[in-house]
């Protein structure tokens, strides 16, 4: 697996990176960008978090996530999944985040055009670009898994987006907002991919598309480590991965969201 690791300070501006493209074509596994957000950015993320009305919260085991994640979209908690998506797109814009976003993006994408899910848009299936999700020490962690695991779970969510996006490539920008003392690695990305490996047996193993049974510990692995500020990009939907378990007295809070291309166009959407 290959990774660019790049400061985002001392990109130049006739540097053309195309992140994307790069991730969607197989160029490389991903990028890790270096201090796109400085300490006076991220402080507003967190203002963002935790000045949210935290009754409303899911209380999921273990993290939180504003707003809740993408599968409530078509079930019972869309009028609280929508009021809480209004709040954090709202609260972006209003602090400057989104236009400071956007702008460094551009650095990192070329040619290509960045379309950003907002409550205003009436025909996206999305209403804001971005979450923020905090995980608790002990508890939170996520095993195992890639995101066209979840398609079955998801048909009606996935049949809509299918009609213009490229649904089986669909990559995801992670940025840490606070990072534990303690942590060993942020997100483990294993050398498995959909293609040939698309079931997952258990939080070790998985199996692949002839029936072989796969060891975690036995794959290969590259286990990322960000610090607050960073920004990493890569093939959620392909790459198996999973993050792992952290101690300490410090919640873990990251930002991040998924990355779809267009079909028949040099285009991506942001959504969550």
């Amino acid at each position: 697996m290959v990774f660019h690791d790049i400061d985002y300070n001392t990109i130049d501006e006739k540097q053309k990176l195309t992140v994307f493209k790069d991730i969607s074509e197989g160029n490389c596994s991903g990028y890790v960008i270096r201090n796109f957000f400085d300490s006076a950015l991220l402080d507003k993320l967190r203002d963002i978090f935790y000045q949210y009305p935290h009754e409303y919260f899911v209380p999921y085991d273990g993290f939180e996530s504003l707003p809740r994640p993408f599968n409530f979209i078509f079930k019972t908690e869309q009028s609280d999944w929508k009021r809480e998506a209004d709040y954090i797109y709202t609260q972006l814009e209003k602090k400057g985040i989104s236009e400071v976003f956007q702008s460094r993006m551009k650095k990192l994408v070329g040619n290509t055009e960045l379309f950003f899910s907002s409550p205003q848009q009436a025909h996206s299936f999305s209403k804001s670009w971005s979450s923020l999700r905090r995980l608790q020490p002990e508890k939170g962690y996520f095993e195992v898994h890639c995101g066209r695991l979840f398609q079955d779970a998801n048909k009606t969510f996935y049949n809509f987006f299918r009609n213009v996006a490229n649904v089986d490539m669909q990559m995801v920008f992670l940025m840490i907002v606070d990072r534990p003392e303690d942590t060993v690695s942020d997100i483990d990305i294993y050398s498995a991919n959909w293609n040939e490996v698309n079931e997952k047996v258990d939080a070790e193993y998985l199996k692949d598309r002839n029936g072989n049974v796969l060891a975690l510990k036995d794959m290969e692995v590259e286990r990322i480590q960000l610090n607050e500020g960073d920004i990493l990009f890569f093939d959620e939907g392909n790459c198996w991965h999973a993050v792992p378990r952290f101690s300490g007295n410090k919640a873990r809070m990251s930002f991040g969201g998924f990355v779809t291309q267009y079909r028949e166009k040099d285009k991506v959407q942001f959504w969550v």
